[in-house]
């Protein structure tokens, strides 16, 4: 599946790696600080919602097989989708790394 831009947080997706479970997405322009690889998104299991960090499922747009519901989007959350979609852009094609965003 092609997206154009990044999901709102609160949508329902799967994704190819594990097709019959359904993912609500929680956080845009993740990063696995160990391995400093970036993510789109950051997910918890739906319907069962967060249990800890180590069940969070990172992934990229292009993982997406299928949307299932939409986020709720206003104003506020499409100015900052864009300046989160900027950020994980400007730190893949390296004009800004993760430690630029620590500072």
């Amino acid at each position: 599946m092609k997206l154009e831009g990044f999901l709102s947080n609160g949508s329902v997706v799967r994704i190819s790696k594990y097709p019959e479970q359904q993912l609500q997405i929680v956080g845009q322009g993740q990063a696995n600080l160990k391995t400093q690889k970036v993510f789109d998104y950051a997910a918890v299991l739906f319907p069962q919602g967060y249990q800890d960090g180590d069940h969070l499922v990172l992934f990229d747009n292009e993982d997406i097989c299928e949307i299932d519901a939409y986020g709720y989007m206003d104003d506020e959350s499409i100015e900052y989708t864009a300046h989160i979609e900027n950020i994980v852009e400007m730190l893949r094609d390296g004009r800004l790394s993760l430690d630029d965003l620590s500072k």
